[in-house]
């Protein structure tokens, strides 16, 4: 029997993998034994809802929230701000513009400049950052269970990594997953190159080439595996479904998800669209996030043409787990719905994998600044390419979304 660690560290993990086929899959083999690691506060979570005869769950304790040292925490720092993308060029003005930091800004514009175009330098600095690592944190786990392979589900999340380093200095062989479409512009260099490494889509596998020195060979598309039941028919008929959740299944339905106080600055952009919205002859499902905040919203009481949807999750907070249940509704409320309206969120790409038209709010009560509002975020390389293929519309005034 082989044993693979498989790290599940972020809260979108089990939603992304361990809810879907492909867990069922590998925990089903009688020749693997998988061993995933959570952090402590989560093993009786991981332990009720996916253990078995072949799955372990094993806790880890973190010592800082920077991976144990200064040195991981400069490393971490150094690799964010190291790429030199439209996105990471957005977030560098706001360090300027909003926070005031312009040699901050100044030091982090020359050091995207020189590691972007030059992967010696990329090289250099992994190395540094292998030399720098504690690799010895997980010894005790390597030696009780001798994996053969450490499976990374989130190349950039600082926990993975730490994993990483101690599985290359025992020379365990490396998978690791990109695990979100922004996370290769966004989130900064790879600190840590894969034996192989598993992308969503062709756009993800050029990225991986091209800004992070993955040879071409070593990256594999696989799609998104919790979207395979999102094109699958629902178990439930929308008649069924909008009658459980309070709604007519013959009158037109809008689904809006709100953008969260995490990418806003005073965040009046998601009360004035719960505004419009509450006044149109629409029926209109409001799905907040189970782990971003609305802080003008919490206790907001819906209008008469409204459901609101306040997914309840385990952990809550931005490591929150998603339950199955509610993720499957979720699903559903997308499919049922005539027309998906969000902010810069993933809930685009949900909803174009069912087929359902995207309109991307940019409104806000007051005038914004480009770098104070949601517009900045659609110029995000992630989300530039998706309006740039005509998957999505955005609308900027509450006359132009009536008139939609």
């Amino acid at each position: 029997m082989q044993t693979i660690f498989l790290t599940c560290f972020h809260g979108y993990i089990s939603r992304n993998l361990l809810q879907t086929n492909f867990f069922t899959f590998l925990s089903s083999r009688d020749d693997l034994r998988l061993v995933i690691l959570v952090p402590k506060n989560k093993k009786e979570y991981f332990s009720r809802q996916f253990a078995g005869p072949s799955v372990i769950i094993e806790e880890v304790r973190f010592n800082t929230s920077s991976a144990g040292s200064f040195a991981s925490l400069l490393m971490k720092r150094i690799a964010k701000y190291a790429l030199n993308t439209n996105s990471t060029r957005i977030e560098r003005l706001i360090k300027w513009k909003l926070d005031g930091k312009f040699f901050y800004f100044l030091a982090l514009t020359l050091l995207a400049a020189v590691v972007s175009h030059s992967g010696l330098m990329r090289k250099l600095l992994r190395a540094v950052d292998y030399h720098l690592a504690n690799k010895d944190h997980y010894a005790e786990l390597f030696l009780r269970y001798a994996p053969e392979l450490v499976f990374a589900t989130d190349m950039q999340n600082e926990r993975d990594i730490e994993v990483l380093h101690n599985a290359r200095k025992r020379n365990t062989r490396i998978f690791g997953m990109v695990r979100s479409w922004d996370n290769l512009t966004l989130h900064g260099l790879l600190r840590v190159l894969p034996d192989v490494l598993f992308v969503a889509s062709p756009r993800l596998k050029e990225l991986a080439v091209t800004l992070h020195d993955i040879p071409t060979d070593r990256i594999e598309i696989v799609g998104i595996p919790y979207y395979d039941k999102y094109v699958k028919k629902s178990p439930v008929t929308k008649e069924v479904f909008f009658r459980e959740i309070g709604l007519d299944p013959s009158k037109k339905t809008l689904f809006f998800a709100p953008t969260s106080d995490y990418y806003l600055r005073d965040n009046d952009a998601d009360p004035f669209m719960y505004e419009v919205l509450g006044k149109v002859k629409e029926q209109v499902i409001v799905r907040f996030s189970p782990s971003l905040e609305v802080a003008s919203l919490k206790d907001a009481k819906p209008y008469p043409n409204m459901v609101i949807d306040r997914p309840d999750v385990n952990f809550r907070s931005a490591s929150g787990e998603l339950t199955r249940e509610d993720d499957d509704k979720l699903s559903n409320e997308i499919r049922f719905s005539d027309v998906v309206i969000c902010g810069p969120s993933s809930i685009a790409l949900d909803a174009l994998v069912i087929g359902k038209p995207v309109i991307l709010t940019a409104l806000h009560k007051k005038q914004k600044s480009y770098l104070e509002g949601i517009n900045r975020r659609y110029d995000f390389d992630h989300f530039k390419f998706l309006l740039d293929c005509g998957a999505a519309r955005i609308v900027k005034s509450e006359d132009e979304l009536r008139s939609i």
